[in-house]
């Protein structure tokens, strides 16, 4: 192999994922509301009982939380590899904003 093929440079590709996520920040936002809510809400209830909760008790209750950050970033993780603007919703339906926005 020669030097050109092993050449990484992590400026270029810090700034093309900037750029990318700054170019689709509407839709990630909008993506990325409901697990910030649900995040919220069980960090809210962890903490209203933290006085009686174990810390296995406080993690069970952010059971859901963290399958939800995991779909997120799967979801993300697809939307920058293949720029794929359908992000799989939970029960198998999926979200395609294209869609949406050429039927108006």
């Amino acid at each position: 192999m020669n030097d050109e093929t092993l050449k990484f440079d992590i400026m270029n590709c810090a700034g093309w994922a900037y750029q990318s996520i700054w170019k689709n920040r509407a839709l990630l936002i909008k993506i990325a509301l409901v697990p910030f809510i649900l995040k919220v809400i069980l960090n809210f209830i962890v903490l209203i009982e933290m006085d009686d909760l174990g810390l296995l008790r406080q993690n069970l209750y952010r059971i859901p939380d963290y399958f939800v950050e995991g779909w997120l970033l799967v979801s993300f993780i697809r939307f920058l590899e293949f720029e794929d603007r359908r992000f799989l919703i939970p029960f198998g339906r999926t979200s395609n904003p294209q869609a949406a926005s050429q039927d108006q």
